[in-house]
C-alpha cells in the first residue's frame, strides 16, 4: 500500500471521527488497525464500536466495568479480558485515576494508527505492559519520527500528546499540509465526490487527470480511481471522456479483476453505445474480448459488434473487421457462421469504400482455417463477385491472399478456385493478368512460366 492510498484512507477515517464526535457525540475508544476495514472498492470504514460510549457519559465519569484494566507486566492478548490493544489506547484510558475521558482519546489512537501506517511499524510495542507503555510515551524522542514525512511530524506529536487538551480535532488534522499540499490526493478527493459535480467541473478535472496517470500506482488506479469513473459511465455526456480512462486502467487488470470491477459498469455501455462511443469500444474490442467471460461475450459484446457491422460509418466497419478474427477464435464456429460471416460477406459486396472491401476480403482469408468446405465455397463466390466489379490492385492482392489461405488448407476445394466460375474477371492489362495467374498458380501449387503465358494468351 502506497503513501497516497494511506493519505486518502486516513482522511476518510478522520471524516468518520468528525461525524462520530460532533454529530453522533460518541467516543470510539478502540481505534486500531483491527477496527479499520477496507471495502472491495477501496473505501476505509471504521468499525469495532463495541467499546464506544457517548461523549456525555464518558466525560461524566466511567464505571469500573467501563474502565480498561491492563497489567504491569508482559501479558499475552489471550490472557487479558476483552479490551482494546494497549498499543493504541490513550493514556487517560489506561491510568486508573482518570475516570473522565472525551473524544480526544480517539485522536490519540488515531495518531498511533497514522504513525503505524506511514512508518510501517507501531509507535508503541509494549506487550500489554502498562509500565513499558508509560515509559515509551514519557521518553519518546525525535528519532522515533525519523521515518515520518516532515509535514506530518508536528501533527502526529500533538495527536499522541499525553495532554488530551493539546490534541487536535479530526477536522483540524485534515487541514494538515501533509494532506493539503498533495495534488494527487486532491484529485482522489474530487473523485470521491465526482457524482456531485456538474459536467463543466468534471470536464476540467478529467483533462487534468489525464496527465496524472503516471503518478498513480496500480492499487490506487484499481481501488481509488476506477470505481468513481465506472459510476460516472452512466452519464452519457461524459462517456467519451471517461471511457478511454476506464479502458486504459482495464489493460493492467487480470481477467478476474476485470470481470469483477470493470465489466459490470461496461455492460450498459455496450448496449447503448453508438457513434464515437461505439467506435472507441470497437477499437478496444481485443482487450474486452480477451478479458470477458464466454457468457458476456455472447450476450453483450457480440451484439455490440454486430451493431458495428451494420452501421453505415466506414470507420466502424473497418475497425470491426480488424477485430473479427480475434472474436471468431472465442466463439463457436456455428455462431460465427450465423452472426459474423454473413456480415463480412455483406460488407465485401455492398461497400463503396475501398478500405472496407479490402479489410473484408482480408478478414475472409483469415477466417478460412476455421471454415468447412461450404463456408470456403461461399468465400470464393464473394471473391468472384467482388473482382467482377473491382479490378484495383488492393482487391486483387487480397484475392491472392484468400487463394493462398485456401490452398494451405488442402481441404479438397482448392480445385474449385481454378474453375472458371471462381476465377476473377480482369482487364487485359499484363499486370492484372499476372496477378490472376499468381492466384491460379498458388491454388495449383506451382508456377510454370509456360502455363502463365498460355493463360495470358487466352485473355488477350
Amino acid at each position: 500500500m502506497g503513501l497516497l492510498e494511506i493519505k486518502h484512507g486516513l482522511l476518510q477515517v478522520a471524516e468518520t471521527l468528525d461525524f462520530l464526535h460532533n454529530n453522533a457525540h460518541l467516543a470510539h475508544r478502540a481505534i486500531s488497525p483491527e477496527t479499520v476495514f477496507i471495502t472491495s472498492n477501496g473505501s476505509w470504514k471504521l468499525g469495532g464500536f463495541g467499546f464506544a460510549l457517548s461523549v456525555d457519559q464518558a466525560t461524566g465519569g466511567l464505571t469500573s466495568s467501563q474502565l480498561f484494566h491492563y497489567s504491569d507486566y508482559d501479558v499475552e492478548d489471550t490472557a487479558l479480558p476483552l479490551q482494546p490493544s494497549l498499543n493504541y489506547t490513550a493514556p487517560e484510558l489506561v491510568r486508573s485515576g482518570d475516570s473522565k475521558v472525551g473524544s480526544a482519546c480517539d485522536m490519540f489512537s488515531f495518531g498511533c494508527l497514522a504513525y503505524h501506517l506511514v512508518a510501517r511499524r507501531p509507535l508503541l510495542d509494549c506487550h500489554n505492559n502498562v509500565k513499558m507503555y508509560m515509559n515509551a510515551l514519557t521518553y519518546l524522542t525525535s528519532e522515533a519520527f525519523s521515518n515520518i514525512p516532515s509535514d506530518l511530524v508536528s501533527d502526529l506529536q500533538r495527536m499522541i500528546s499525553m495532554d488530551a487538551v493539546s490534541r487536535p480535532s479530526a477536522v483540524a488534522f485534515t487541514g494538515s499540509s501533509f494532506f493539503r499540499d498533495d495534488t494527487r490526493l486532491r484529485a482522489l478527493r474530487f473523485l470521491d465526490h465526482l457524482l456531485e459535480r456538474d459536467n463543466m467541473q468534471k470536464t476540467e478535472f478529467l483533462k487534468a487527470l489525464s496527465d496524472m496517470w503516471k503518478d498513480f500506482d496500480s492499487r490506487v488506479l484499481r481501488y481509488k480511481v476506477l470505481p468513481p469513473l465506472c459510476a460516472e459511465l452512466r452519464n452519457m455526456v461524459m462517456q467519451p471522456m471517461i471511457l478511454p480512462m476506464v479502458l486504459t486502467i482495464a489493460e493492467s487488470q487480470d481477467k478476474g479483476d476485470f470481470e469483477l470491477a470493470t465489466l459490470p459498469a461496461l455492460v450498459p455501455v455496450f448496449t447503448s453505445a453508438s457513434g464515437e462511443t461505439l467506435l472507441l469500444l470497437v477499437k478496444h474490442a481485443d482487450l474486452i474480448i480477451n478479458k470477458a467471460t464466454q457468457e458476456h461475450l455472447i450476450s453483450h459484446i457480440l451484439p455490440m459488434l454486430v451493431r458495428a457491422y451494420d452501421d453505415n460509418d466506414p470507420r466502424l466497419q473497418e475497425e470491426v473487421l480488424r477485430r473479427t478474427v480475434s472474436l471468431s477464435r472465442q466463439l463457436d464456429t456455428k455462431l460465427v457462421k450465423q452472426a459474423v460471416l454473413p456480415r463480412v460477406h455483406g460488407l465485401a459486396l455492398k461497400t463503396t469504400v475501398a478500405a472496407v472491401r479490402v479489410n473484408a476480403l482480408r478478414c475472409l482469408g483469415d477466417l478460412v482455417p476455421s471454415l468447412d468446405k461450404e463456408g470456403i465455397l461461399g468465400i470464393l463466390e464473394t471473391v468472384r463477385r467482388c473482382t467482377a466489379v473491382d479490378h484495383t490492385a488492393p482487391t486483387l492482392m487480397c484475392t491472392l491472399g484468400v487463394a493462398n489461405a485456401i490452398y494451405k488448407q488442402r481441404c479438397g476445394v482448392c480445385c474449385g478456385i481454378c474453375d472458371s466460375s471462381h476465377l476473377p474477371i480482369t482487364h487485359s492489362t499484363s499486370t492484372e493478368c499476372t496477378t490472376i495467374c499468381q492466384v491460379y498458380a498458388i491454388c495449383q501449387g506451382h508456377y510454370k512460366q509456360d502455363r502463365r503465358e498460355a493463360w495470358c494468351d487466352c485473355y488477350r
